[in-house]
């Protein structure tokens, strides 16, 4: 009698973990999305490429959604805003790190008939040493911000 009871609520755990995992991958989105270059209404020129190239790498890396010519979501994404500022300073007075933030507006619409699926504001923040170049520090945060928007495309419940 014991044994039974024991059984039964170890399927129910099991059970419950195993709708657990269900419900937090896929997220309801599969197929294509068409990711046209990101537009830049920041006072940083030129950052677009490389955020468009990140977002772009991010999907092809993530393979659950693939980017199209023709997809069946269209992701457009605005770069609002680009800070690169001094983090923290040596004993000299020499940044030792700064801080770069993105600030973007994400919006992902079905193509079929433009309902929007997805209309948020994000924004990511790292931190890297001085010596890095601010080309490196822009690849490294649009990184981020493509990560970020995988997680909300593909892993939302």
């Amino acid at each position: 009698m014991k044994n039974t009871g024991f059984r039964i609520i170890g399927l129910s755990f099991l059970f419950s973990i195993s709708s657990c995992v269900i419900s937090f991958t896929g997220g309801g989105i599969k197929g294509s999305v068409e990711i046209p270059p990101v537009e830049n209404e920041s006072d940083a020129y030129g950052i677009e490429g490389l955020i468009t190239s990140a977002i772009i790498d991010a999907f092809n890396e993530d393979g659950r959604l693939r980017p199209s010519d023709r997809g069946d979501y269209i992701l457009k994404i605005v770069a609002n805003d680009y800070k690169r500022e001094p983090s923290s300073f040596d004993t000299t007075g020499e940044v030792k790190e700064y801080r770069y933030t993105l600030s973007a507006h994400v919006l992902l619409k079905k193509s079929s008939d433009t309902t929007k699926v997805l209309d948020r504001r994000l924004q990511s923040v790292i931190t890297l040493t001085g010596d890095k170049d601010e080309t490196e520090g822009i690849r490294e945060v649009s990184k981020k911000l493509a990560t970020e928007i995988i997680r909300l495309v593909l892993e939302q419940w």
